[in-house]
């Protein structure tokens, strides 16, 4: 599974939970976010796409207070007229946005620091690099309202991190964040402004006028992006983190719908559809205990979610929830209570054997990969996209069964040499999926005769007639040591030795010969 790391410092923690360094370490990888601590004293904790509200100091001192303290933490926000107003023009360019002013922030030099690096994670994990969800924060004091959100062909203001107004093209050319993030604005540039001027060019930058400081007591967070409950999700966890530091809430409206609405979401749970999946009996009583030590509310069979907890799509995330609480260790493996003769009836189990008696190992890799994974293998087109992939990690439905090999072999390059490895599995191409053999062979001396050898007896054993024909594909195989593969006139698969540069990239040192084949 994808992780990220949040870092802080353990005194930090400690002053938000009275937990000394110990007690938090053991807690969190209890709770499923395995930590530890680094030389310099700050602990490392690791996040899993579904709990993001941990990118935040805050939020792993919330998770720790509910879990051992039973503290429920509830929010509100105060009514204002303050408004925001979005313009049709930004419907085709980045069509949502949200925000929250918050006042009487506690702001000192770490608070800014962390909030700075949780900002920057779920713009990394949750925001897609931005391109799904992009989050402004600036000091409110210097804003007049009503904020408008609108898309432009040009405007001036002075950016982040410069003494000089640019124009938007400026930006994207010369600044720093202009120049990285520019392919995200191909043509409109979406822009927020008030009275005075810009203070937000999303996913950009933010104006030099709204930039937080030490002496930031008012803070406005507004969340653009591609997907409406996304952006409404992470704003409330920006206001929890906010709200936790003693800030006061107050709502904008987007449109004349209110923002945030952070009343807990009511959620039923079927108690005979937990115990039917983890295998315990729990009371109500208990049930409810448990839904309070991770941070639920709970009236009569329903949960109450809180709304920092963006994760909670199904009552099964809040029957995980209850299991995690309950503890894994506390859970007696059993033994199935239905019968099976054991007979396991397997597709392709011929070639399974022939690949086991030539002495390849079988692996099994993830279904799903990434682009950067499979443009590393020369592939650039014929694959599907995850709609609101989990993380970027895995967003790919891979059309290709090289990529996962390869890291495979890269993770286990210290293991001695030779190396033959197989795999089928299922690819998806140009929207057709169907499965495929893959072996790859890993050694000093290894060679396109060598892995054609292989493929002759794969073949042959299944009486199939084949020939080679010339690579012409700028693949990831050397041109001259590879071939395309073609079997009563109809071409199902390719071969060859890997590109130097291919293997630098999955951090292969010896000659490396893979085969995909369609089955």
């Amino acid at each position: 599974m994808f992780v990220a790391v949040a870092e802080f410092d353990w005194k930090d923690l400690s002053e938000l939970t009275g937990l000394d360094k110990e007690k938090i370490i053991e807690k969190l990888t209890e709770l499923g976010a395995p930590t530890e601590e680094k030389e310099d004293g700050k602990i490392v904790v690791e996040v899993t796409p579904n709990r993001p509200d941990l990118f935040f100091i805050e939020g792993v001192a919330r998770l720790l207070n509910s879990y051992l303290k039973g503290k429920l933490y509830e929010y509100k926000t105060e009514k204002t007229k303050f408004a925001l107003i979005s313009d049709r023009s930004v419907n085709s360019v980045r069509p949502f946005v949200s925000a929250v002013l918050v006042r009487g922030v506690k702001v000192d030099e770490k608070t800014l620091k962390y909030l700075i690096d949780a900002q920057e994670k779920i713009h990394e994990t949750v925001g897609r690099k931005r391109r799904k969800v992009a989050i402004g924060i600036h000091d409110a004091k210097t804003i007049e309202f009503p904020l408008i959100y609108r898309a432009v062909d040009d405007a001036r203001f002075v950016p982040l991190d410069s003494n000089a107004e640019m124009g938007i093209k400026e930006i994207l050319a010369t600044h720093p964040k202009g120049s990285e993030y520019a392919h995200l604005v191909p043509g409109k540039a979406p822009i927020i402004m008030d009275k005075t001027g810009v203070i937000s060019f999303p996913p950009i930058i933010n104006s030099e006028r709204t930039r937080m400081s030490e002496n930031t007591q008012d803070v406005l967070v507004e969340v653009t992006g591609t997907h409406l409950e996304t952006v409404n999700g992470v704003l409330k966890m920006f206001a929890c983190a906010l709200a936790d530091r003693e800030g006061k809430l107050f709502e904008i409206k987007v449109n004349g719908e209110t923002c945030p609405d952070m009343k807990p979401v009511k959620m039923d749970i079927n108690l005979n559809g937990f115990q039917k999946i983890i295998g315990i009996q729990l009371k109500s009583g208990e049930t409810k205990h448990l839904l309070k030590k991770m941070g639920y509310g709970v009236v009569g069979n329903s949960a109450l979610v809180a709304p920092y907890r963006m994760d909670i799509m199904d009552e099964v995330d809040i029957w995980e929830d209850i299991a995690i609480a309950y503890g894994y260790e506390n859970i007696e493996p059993t033994m199935p209570n239905f019968f099976t003769s054991g007979n396991v009836l397997r597709k392709n189990q011929d070639v399974e054997e022939i690949m086991r008696s030539m002495g390849f190992m079988e692996i099994k890799t993830f279904t799903l990969t990434n682009k950067a994974k499979i443009a590393a293998c020369g592939i650039t087109g014929g694959y599907d996209e995850v709609l609101n992939a989990a993380s970027e990690e895995y967003s790919i439905v891979k059309p290709s069964l090289i990529p996962s090999t390869l890291e495979v072999l890269g993770v286990n390059k210290t293991k001695g040499l030779p190396q033959k490895i197989y795999e089928i599995g299922t690819r998806c191409v140009n929207g057709k999926v169907g499965d495929a053999l893959i072996f790859a062979l890993v050694d000093k001396g290894a060679s396109f005769s060598e892995i054609r050898s292989y493929l002759q007896t794969i073949m042959g054993e299944q009486s199939k007639e084949f020939e080679i024909r010339k690579n012409t594909e700028n693949d990831c195989f050397e041109s001259a040591k590879s071939g395309i593969i073609y079997s009563n006139g109809e071409r199902i698969g390719k071969m060859g030795e890997l590109k130097v540069a291919v293997k630098e990239l999955f951090g292969l040192e010896f000659n490396v010969c893979v085969c995909e084949l369609a089955l």
